[in-house]
This record gives structure tokens, sequence and C-alpha cells, in this order.
């Protein structure tokens, strides 16, 4: 199957909202470089999945793994068969606390991360809005995205029936923060920002080699 590869790819799963693939982004970390695609999706809850949508999971979009970001009472999975089920929950409203806490959390998520080119990956938590937004800035920011194309990214719930979202406090409060850790680009803060949540920096130098085409930090 050959699709557009300019991000974000939008994904009709029927019973799952606000889906899709955060691949074909371009990067700076390389000339001309773009995110891959097939490795990262995200996405509000999955828990009303249909047959349907469990046969475009498994058969088209080869998603091996489900991170699922609701509270822990939520955390009733697994939702399809032959997909791994990993709850981590972070709770709803600490949105103020998200980007300077939950070390624990980011490490879970990031190690799974890196193994996304064996096990391809659905985020999500209800909506897939917030705190799968914050996840997802700091792939894209650790990626090598820039301002314009991580913010579209966060922006695009709006084209979805889970509520408005805009940058003016969260998403820039994220992004002005980064300035507080050492590097001389946005992908190069966010790295050293993640190492603080304990996250080696071999393994997010690797979350780049699988995500980037010719990327190579040698």
């Amino acid at each position: 199957m050959n699709v557009n590869n300019k991000g974000p790819r939008n994904l009709y799963i029927p019973g799952i909202s606000n889906a899709r693939d955060i691949g074909g982004y371009e990067t700076n970390l390389v000339e001309n470089g773009i995110i891959k695609q097939g490795l990262f999706y995200r996405s509000g809850q999955i828990n009303d999945i249909t047959n349907e949508g469990k046969e475009i999971v498994n058969k088209y979009l080869g998603i091996k793994v489900e991170i699922d970001l609701r509270e822990k009472y939520l955390n009733t999975g697994p939702y399809i068969n032959g997909v791994d089920y990993f709850p981590i929950p972070i709770y709803q409203n600490n949105e103020y606390e998200r980007f300077e806490n939950l070390e624990k959390e980011y490490y879970e998520v990031f190690t799974l991360i890196s193994k996304a080119d064996i096990n391809p990956i659905i985020l999500h938590c209800i909506a897939g809005a917030d705190r799968t937004g914050i996840m997802s800035f700091a792939l894209l920011t650790l990626l090598g995205c820039d301002y314009n194309t991580v913010v579209r990214d966060y922006l695009f719930t709006n084209f979805s029936d889970n509520g408005i979202r805009d940058a003016s406090n969260e998403f820039n409060g994220w992004w002005e923060k980064l300035n507080q850790y050492k590097g001389n680009s946005k992908a190069e803060q966010c790295k050293n920002w993640l190492m603080t949540k304990g996250l080696e920096e071999s393994k997010l130098e690797h979350i780049r080699e699988i995500f980037i085409e010719g990327y190579n930090n040698n």
C-alpha cells in the first residue's frame, strides 16, 4: 500500500477517534530528512474499536504495542489480540506538572519507542490530545521537527470530535521550558531534558536512527 509521505497521515480506524501516524514530517537532523511512517501512531482511546478496526490495526498497520496513558481505573486492556498492552497511567488533571515530573512514565514510554522498528506502537489517552500530546511533542522535537511542525501535530486534534486546543498556554510553555536545558537546537535541548528522566543518551540516539532515514550520530 502506497500513501502520501507528507504528515500527518490521518487514519480511519472504526471505533477509534483522532488516529494518525506521526511519520511524514520533515526533520532538520539530516538533509531533506523525513520521519518514517508506520512506527508510531497516536489516537484517542481504543476500547471501543470494532472488529473491522482490529483487522486494520493487525493486517494493514502492523501495530504490536499499545500504550495506554489513561488513569489506572481505565486500564482494562488488552483490547486487540496480537497487540501487547502496556498501561502507563498519567492522571488527567496535572497538566502543569507533566513537563517537570513523570520520570518513570517518560522512561517507560520512550523505552518502548526505542523498539518501534520491531514493535510499532499506538499510544493514546482518552481524547488523544493532552497526555498523548506531550509524549508526541517530546518525540517529534527529539527527532528534529521545528516549532511549526510540532505545533501542527498538536493542533490537528482540532479536526477531531475531541474539543479545541490552542498553543498559547500549555504547548508554548513546553517549548519555552526546553530553553532551560543545554543544546544548540531544540532537538538537543529535548534530548537533554529526556535524559533528566533517566533515559540513556544511547537509547535516545537509537530512536533517531530508527525514525530518520540516513541518521547517524557517529
